[in-house]
């Protein structure tokens, strides 16, 4: 008879759940789009940033305001950049050479840190027509499989060797000889999706794959001074594409710099190009640099007023017009110093790429600032090229065939282990209101009486549905198994599919038929985006990314923007029923962000409930396991150093 009662409720809780099976958002009609719910938002958001940063810039009236706008976003980059590394010996050594009748070249292999191998080139002028020291020049190489080798970065080194400067021409992270991902021995994939496997266990423990790009420059400028061949006074960079974001971060950040040429990179975070391609490589989005009013000109004033051109290209995926406005708001701020000729723009018909004229017009402003000498270069296509086996510093497979080679993923492992040793006290003696107050600053969860009061839509001809307007934009489905009686418990339950889901039903019978509220939180079920174009990976990091990397540049995360989602609801039942108690019920992916509502305000709910709690993702186990496939809209930026999901679910169960 148990079994048959059993059966009954639930073939009628389904018929309940199921009673109008269209989704809520199209029956009240409050979205056009609800795919493109968060992304909207977010991008409003995004515009909010930029108003404010734009009403900032404009007041940069003298050199102590400029200064001071310089030193602020120094000091955020490189606090977002995460923990640097002392520097360690480079043990620098060539392991080959080539004599040409105009220039010749150095193979070599150093460390930026122990074990983790930089192959480079250096191209060399002849002795007898350019006496020593030399300026050098750092050159960065953009997306391409053969790296350094490839046709576009050598004929760059080289037309720089042959008009008198020393070139430095290096294999990035995951390009040439230097990369970490392979599968049955081939790399993985592109170079661009190679970086944004770099991504994830650096964001869990408040680094970035631009961390490692760029301390590898710094020490690539370190190896160029300790070189008697080279003035350690006349240093430049210069890059295209995924070379021109390493070459505006370093013109930035390091003051060794003289001279900056990077090429086919610099227009806005706040432009049109997160708004067709979206967010780039994960080395392009700096963790909350768009909340905090560091944009693309900013790379540009931040060493003002030393010499810098923006290189482009007309029809670019990253916008021309961004790219004027970016060079406007620089080359006012050198105006404003009196320095205007240093800040110039050269622009190529075409599409995005390293054009001829863009080369030569690189290797001049190099010549101008480092040489002074102001002539015009020219590129010679009758140049031969060295081919892939020529130019290699090291043998097949690259660093690969190196004992004791350390990836970006070892040292992101040391960093993990470190936090987890040094807080696995502080989560044996935590208080309820300390370990609120972590998990709220951390995922970025504003407290209860700081959010917004939600509006309550009622859906035609239903008394068991609701959509909550928690902020302009953003709308909750809410679907009831029954309409609750005064004083019962509601089970609030959360799920990846939201109101969409039929398993939200088996709560009904696995809790003695409780009335149950199943919430769609943002970005899934009924919002879930869909055929949304993004950089990521779909296959590797989940559906989310495109919002996921909007989140990052405004310094959000998206747990913390659904347990708010969480929060609200609850509060809502909490009004709307009072003297009801209210129990959280959390399946799949959503456990992750009911952890965290739950702590970050604990009274709101009077019992919580994992499903599968043993199932749960460890946040340092993604880490361990790097690089594999990974949830991304779980990630939050450097929440290893202050908990674990494990932390997280052992307080809610004491």
């Amino acid at each position: 008879m148990r079994t048959i009662f059993i059966f009954v409720l639930l073939i009628i809780s389904n018929l309940l759940f199921a009673s109008d099976s269209g989704p809520i958002l199209a029956r009240v009609k409050l979205l056009k789009d609800p795919a493109r719910m968060t992304s909207n938002w977010l991008l409003a958001e995004m515009e909010k940033a930029k108003v404010r940063r734009l009403s900032e810039y404009e007041k940069l009236k003298t050199p102590d305001q400029i200064a001071c706008w310089q030193k602020d976003r120094k000091e955020f980059f490189l606090r977002q950049l995460g923990p640097l590394w002392e520097k360690t010996p480079l043990n620098a050594r060539i392991t080959g050479t080539l004599n040409k009748s105009k220039y010749r070249i150095e193979k070599i292999v150093f460390e930026s840190l122990p074990n983790f191998y930089i192959t480079a080139t250096v191209f060399l002028p002849p002795v007898d027509k350019y006496p020593q020291p030399r300026p050098a020049v750092l050159h960065v190489c953009g997306h391409s499989e053969n790296g350094k080798a490839s046709e576009r970065y050598q004929r760059i080194a080289i037309l720089g060797a042959m008009n008198g400067l020393i070139v430095l021409s290096m294999d990035p992270i995951e390009q040439g000889e230097r990369i970490q991902h392979r599968d049955q021995g081939k790399p993985y994939q592109s170079s661009s999706r190679r970086h944004d496997l770099l991504g994830p266990d650096c964001i869990l423990v408040g680094r970035n794959a631009a961390t490692y790009f760029i301390w590898d420059m710094m020490r690539a400028l370190d190896y160029l001074q300790s070189r008697p061949d080279v003035d350690p006074n006349r240093l430049g960079v210069l890059g295209n594409s995924g070379g021109g974001t390493q070459s505006s971060y370093i013109m930035a950040l390091d003051d060794r710099i003289q001279a900056a040429a990077p090429c086919c990179y610099n227009c806005s975070l706040y432009g049109q190009l997160i708004r067709t391609l979206g967010p780039q490589d994960m080395e392009q989005c700096i963790f909350g640099q768009a909340e905090f009013g560091m944009d693309h000109p900013d790379y540009s004033i931040m060493r003002c007023p030393k010499p810098t051109l923006l290189c482009c290209a007309t029809q670019d995926y990253f916008p021309i017009e961004d790219t004027w406005n970016t060079f406007r708001q620089a080359k006012r701020i050198y105006t404003r110093l009196h320095m205007s000729n240093r800040m110039e723009l050269a622009e190529m018909e075409g599409p995005h790429g390293y054009h001829p004229e863009l080369r030569e017009a690189g290797i001049s402003w190099m010549l101008r600032w480092l040489d002074h000498r102001d002539i015009a270069v020219h590129d010679d296509p009758g140049i031969s090229i060295l081919s892939n086996e020529e130019i290699r510093s090291l043998p097949e497979p690259g660093i690969a065939s190196l004992p004791h080679a350390r990836r970006t993923h070892d040292f992101n492992r040391d960093l993990a282990r470190q936090h987890e040793r040094t807080r696995r006290d502080q989560w044996k003696k935590i208080t309820d209101q300390k370990a609120a107050d972590l998990v709220r600053r951390t995922a970025g969860i504003r407290a209860i009486f700081d959010l917004p009061v939600p509006v309550c839509h009622s859906v035609p001809g239903s008394s068991t549905e609701f959509v909550l307007e928690t902020d302009k934009g953003i709308f909750l489905p809410i679907r009831f198994n029954r309409i609750p009686v005064r004083g019962e418990e509601i089970q609030l339950c959360v799920s990846d599919s939201g109101t969409l889901s039929v398993r939200s039903n088996d709560p009904v019978i696995e809790q003695n038929c409780k009335c149950v509220a199943v919430v769609n939180v943002r970005a899934c079920g009924e919002t879930k985006p869909v055929k949304i174009k993004y950089h990521y990976d779909e296959a590797v990091f989940g559906p989310e990314g495109y919002e996921y990397s909007l989140a990052f540049l405004l310094g959000k995360s998206m747990i913390g923007m659904r347990a708010e989602d969480l929060i609200e609801s609850a509060r809502f039942l909490k009004l709307k029923y009072p003297g009801s108690k209210i129990s959280l019920y959390a399946r799949e992916n959503m456990r992750i962000t009911a952890l965290h509502a739950a702590i970050a305000e604990q009274k709101l709910f009077d019992s919580v409930v994992m499903e599968d709690p043993e199932s749960i993702e460890k946040y340092r186990d993604y880490v361990e396991k790097s690089p594999a496939p990974v949830p991304i809209v779980n990630l939050i930026h450097g929440v290893l150093k202050y908990y674990d999901t494990d932390d997280l679910l052992r307080f809610i169960q004491k």
